[in-house]
């Protein structure tokens, strides 16, 4: 297992590889996609990927041994831009992703979430900003959350000026399908790095960081589609990412001293015993959390994420009792959450 240092000087190396690559024969950007039982939302995903004004790309989509038929949904799609990938084994996101990227032959790396749509303009405007703006290493865009049946929960608008290391230590503005960045810089920095889970987009926006700055495309050219089993809706899945998350600003901010130690240590024993859930800054983004899924309507994993999950204490006596109140009376006025998501999409609207 290769550990890269944290204050390892890769800027020279990163310039020497822009200035020698060439990528005359190769598509300009490889948009890479891991799919795991998504048979419902897998067509369309794909194909808004397919339908794009920009022209000079391909796309690696790995399936992660469903058992749903996405495998074969995906292999009915004919394009001559589609690679398709299909695991023998359940290997997980990071792995899946880096097999895709490993089979990428393009100049920019564009990610896709599985199930998400990547709307017409996303890969013209991206690579037309990076083209145009040469120091910046990697690019996301303004973007929608969509509920299944379509519907925009929010929308995410990060401001245009440049995202730096010092922003990026105090907030992660990307959910990892919007963005694309330059192949070179993704190798100059070693990649994803498999043991963190749940937060290997965050670690490797920090170690980017260190090459060049981040931008945002200032248009919506992105739907991230909030699936019902998905990592943002199981409480114990929140909470491991949100160590995760810390562990990546730790460690970008050379606050944990052996960085090879903290990352065998997330294998085994685990994440809590190298990021505990009593971290103010975990704690922190799980209250966030709470307060996020009581105003979206998932009342049992709001009440479970605050109450069997966060740690006594995790409140004022007011916040607490104003969770439980919310999830007791939002559970009997409206107990799929529908109508609680359609008001707030049209406050937002």
């Amino acid at each position: 297992m290769s550990m890269s240092d944290p204050n390892q000087d890769t800027t020279s190396d990163y310039s020497s590889a822009r200035g020698e690559a060439r990528w005359e024969k190769a598509p300009r950007v490889s948009v890479v996609t891991c799919f795991h039982d998504r048979r419902a939302f897998a067509e369309a995903s794909i194909y808004s990927v397919l339908d794009q004004t920009y022209e000079d790309y391909e796309v690696i989509v790995v399936d992660d041994c469903s058992t749903d038929g996405t495998g074969e949904v995906l292999a009915s799609i004919s394009d001559p831009k589609l690679k398709l990938i299909r695991n023998e084994t359940n290997r997980g996101f990071v792995c899946s992703l880096l097999t895709a990227i490993g089979h990428a032959s393009g100049e920019f790396v564009a990610v896709h979430g599985a199930g998400d749509l990547s709307y017409q303009c996303r890969l013209e405007r991206q690579v037309e900003f990076l083209d145009t703006h040469p120091d910046h290493v990697a690019v996301g865009c303004h973007r929608d959350v969509l509920a299944p049946d379509g519907m925009i929960v929010s929308r995410t608008a990060p401001g245009d000026e440049p995202i730096t290391r010092d922003s990026l230590l105090r907030k992660n503005v990307f959910s990892h399908g919007e963005a694309m960045y330059r192949r070179v810089a993704y190798d100059a920095v070693g990649g994803y790095r498999r043991e963190m889970r749940y937060a290997q987009d965050y670690d490797l926006w920090l170690r980017l960081s260190r090459l060049g700055p981040l931008g945002v495309v200032q248009e919506v050219l992105y739907g991230r589609m909030a699936h019902d089993d998905g990592v943002s809706f199981d409480p114990e899945r929140v909470a491991q990412q949100a160590a995760y998350s810390e562990l990546a600003r730790a460690l970008a901010a050379g606050e944990i001293d052996d960085e090879e130690a903290a990352l065998q240590s997330v294998i085994e024993p685990g994440i809590h015993s190298v990021v505990p859930l009593s971290n103010e800054n975990v704690t922190a983004k799980l209250r966030k959390r709470v307060r996020v899924l009581v105003s979206i309507g998932r009342w049992d994993q709001a009440y479970r994420l605050a109450f069997g999950i966060l740690e006594p204490g995790w409140a004022s006596p007011f916040e607490v009792a104003s969770v439980r109140l919310a999830c007791a009376v939002g559970k009997w006025v409206d107990p799929a959450g529908r109508l609680t998501r359609r008001l707030l999409a049209r406050l937002r609207a």
